[in-house]
């Protein structure tokens, strides 16, 4: 039985008295997709324990058996993740890490990221991330898919005063929910597409950014679906448009509250060793920076009209220059 007095006993009581009554084990498939399932509050212990259970073959990418003692994955939940959905009232989400035959799976996107922010570290430094995700709000007409504002037609739709009005109360519910789950919303804007937004969030320790970015996916999600819209982060759903990115602001930071970046230097000059050390690195791998963040919902998908285009921002080259795009 749960002591009530324990640290996983406080934390839940204090679920209990905002209302919760069931938890969102949420982790993250190798495509960028979220997955999970539903637990009732009462077994938040066993979330927190050995984790939720799921078939592992079942998981797209895993490549786990269908029998034996790795065939089962587990979503152990980091309860420092807990976080009340407001468009779900009575469910709050919490994050898994995967855990196969009781060791930390390598094919979790979050165990990944775990392993290489602990080795930063090491040295004493810490990896912020600041996100500007861009998506698409679609509905259904005659078997395809077009823009939800149909009067979105403008040849040159970016940062358009006319269309953005027409979806501001979506972009405000989501602001709200998102503000409302921690989430620092900096901008809201229509971007180069038809039927194409994009949202800004303030940077913060990578790994926190990484499980914003899941939130607001389920956030964004939800809130459409309520108005008969899909949300959508597909690279490039109409060949003729431009396709959506997913920009990542990145700096490196000394560990602690009163840390400072690692880029910027107190003698006037415009960049530290450090960040030029960190620059050269991501000129000398764009492939690996470039196919890191790559998923069906994030950069792009190979053939048809999902194919990277020269002047959108699927990356197609690697060069380097200030406020280079």
């Amino acid at each position: 039985m749960l002591d009530p007095g324990s640290p996983v006993g406080d934390l839940r009581r204090r679920l209990q008295a905002a209302g919760v009554h069931t938890l969102l084990v949420q982790f993250t498939d190798v495509h960028g997709c979220a997955k999970g399932k539903l637990v009732p509050l009462v077994h938040l212990e066993d979330v927190l324990g050995h984790g939720a259970g799921f078939a592992g073959p079942s998981i797209w990418g895993t490549g786990l058996p269908r029998t034996g003692p790795r065939s089962e994955y587990y979503a152990r939940g980091d309860a420092t993740t807990v976080q009340p959905m407001p468009w779900m009232p009575g469910v709050a989400r919490i994050v898994g890490d995967g855990f196969v035959d009781g060791e930390p799976f390598d094919a979790c996107p979050r165990q990944v990221l775990k392993h290489a922010t602990a080795r930063l570290a090491e040295r004493g430094w810490e990896l912020r991330t600041g996100l500007e995700p861009e998506f698409f709000l679609l509905r259904r007409q005659d078997g395809d898919w077009v823009p939800a504002d149909e009067a979105d037609r403008l040849d040159k739709p970016s940062y358009d005063l006319k269309s953005l009005p027409r979806q501001a109360g979506f972009l405000h519910e989501l602001s709200q929910a998102l503000t409302a789950c921690g989430l620092d919303v900096l901008q809201l804007d229509h971007e180069d597409a038809h039927g194409q937004y994009e949202v800004n969030f303030a940077y913060d320790e990578a790994l926190v950014s990484a499980d914003h970015l899941m939130l607001f996916k389920l956030a964004a999600q939800a809130l459409a679906d309520a108005r008969g819209m899909v949300f959508s982060m597909m690279p490039k759903p109409f060949a003729d448009q431009p396709g959506s990115g997913l920009h990542f602001h990145v700096s490196l930071w000394e560990r602690g509250e009163a840390g400072c970046s690692l880029f910027g230097s107190a003698d006037g000059a415009p960049l530290t060793d450090s960040a030029l050390h960190f620059i050269a690195g991501v000129l000398a791998r764009p492939l690996r920076v470039a196919t890191a963040g790559r998923s069906n919902q994030s950069l792009s998908g190979h053939g048809g009209p999902h194919r990277r285009r020269a002047g959108w921002h699927g990356p197609t080259v690697g060069p380097g220059a200030r406020g280079d795009r």
